[in-house]
């Protein structure tokens, strides 16, 4: 007797030979055609039961289908992988997935060659691609491969063996204000949020997240201290509030007496947040970006740099004033001394100083 079983089985009909077949769908084509396989037995019991242990394994990663494309499997890996990220990075990881399908989707697991992923990440360059992207596809690529290899599906993840990818540009480096820049900022900067945002942002060194998420009870002036314990992360254009981007985020910074006018006026003039959006949630990040040039663009003789660079600004200026780098990184909330490190830059101020104070001791020395 045929028929189509009400709980996902598949389809089960006796054939004209005598044997049962059910016939299950095991997912879709490219162009959306639902993928089909069938499984045969004796008895229509067995064919049954054959089908079930067939989905269980399919489930279970164990079924290796050698016609399986690296969308079909790249879908199921992104599946696999939600929880494992925070949401914000997840829903980041779909925009990298789509330009993955969209250059070696159609190919077979087993047939991707290193040239295939070579000639892949090549043709994103002259496409003019930013070093971003490419650098964060090939990644994607490298952590989906290697967890078909893990599961027997190919022989060789073959990311590793690809030659180096060449950009046309060199890689941007992130720029922090001269001290003369800074004490023109501080200057003229007019009186508003957004212009006492960005002194203490200078003065504190805090993420763009993490100075939308604050609250005017996380500004401690009693104790002269600014206290992170939120930010904010983006979904699909949308805010949300969450942790710190990591457990070293979370920390109190002391506010330095040059900033604490900028601090008061942020503490008072608050709402639910500092700087608040919709619905009483806190402002979207292009949002704070308008405010943000449009205070920048009434000080003349500053370079307009983006928010992030008043991060690198602040720890430069504490490397040039002689803190140590362990006390540098817990107050910027990094992880390790090798992410602090990456956000220095000795600027030609610096340098000028250190060769004076070289040129002194020379002197010292010479006169001996």
């Amino acid at each position: 007797m045929a028929g189509k079983r009400a709980n996902g089985e598949g389809s089960v009909r006796l054939r004209p030979e005598g044997r049962w077949e059910v016939t299950m769908m095991i997912g879709y084509y490219d162009d959306g055609k639902p993928k089909r396989h069938s499984i045969y037995g004796r008895t229509q019991k067995s064919a049954i039961e054959k089908a079930a242990e067939y989905r269980r394994q399919i489930e279970n990663g164990k079924i290796i289908d050698k016609r399986l494309t690296l969308s079909e499997y790249a879908e199921r890996w992104y599946k696999e992988y939600k929880g494992q990220v925070k949401l914000s990075t997840y829903a980041g990881y779909r925009f990298t997935l789509m330009i993955i399908n969209q250059t070696w989707g159609k190919k077979r697991l087993c047939d991707i060659k290193p040239s295939d992923v070579e000639n892949g990440l090549k043709k994103m360059v002259e496409e003019d691609r930013s070093r971003s992207v490419v650098t964060k596809v090939k990644a994607m690529l490298h952590q989906i491969l290697r967890k078909a290899e893990a599961n027997g599906i190919i022989d060789k993840n073959p990311v590793p063996l690809t030659q180096k990818t060449k950009m046309k540009t060199p890689p941007s480096k992130k720029d922090s204000l001269s001290l003369t820049e800074v004490g023109i900022l501080y200057q003229e900067l007019p009186d508003t949020r957004a212009g006492h945002a960005i002194r203490l942002s200078i003065a504190c060194g805090i993420r763009t997240q993490e100075l939308l998420a604050l609250t005017p009870e996380h500004i401690d002036l009693e104790n002269g201290e600014l206290c992170i314990e939120q930010a904010i992360f983006m979904v699909r254009g949308s805010v949300h509030l969450g942790e710190t981007k990591s457990a070293a985020g979370v920390r109190k910074i002391p506010i330095p007496p040059i900033a604490k006018e900028s601090a008061v006026f942020l503490k008072n003039n608050g709402k639910k947040f500092i700087f608040q959006g919709r619905n009483e949630k806190p402002m979207n990040p292009s949002t704070y970006r308008n405010h943000y040039n449009a205070a920048f663009e009434m000080v003349k003789d500053v370079r307009l740099l983006p928010p992030h660079c008043m991060r690198h600004t602040y720890i430069t200026l504490m490397q040039a004033s002689g803190v140590p780098v362990e006390t540098i990184k817990t107050l910027a909330g990094h992880s390790d001394k090798t992410t602090t490190l990456g956000y220095m830059h000795i600027k030609d101020e610096v340098t000028a100083q250190a060769a004076v104070a070289l040129s002194k001791t020379l002197e010292q020395a010479s006169k001996k």
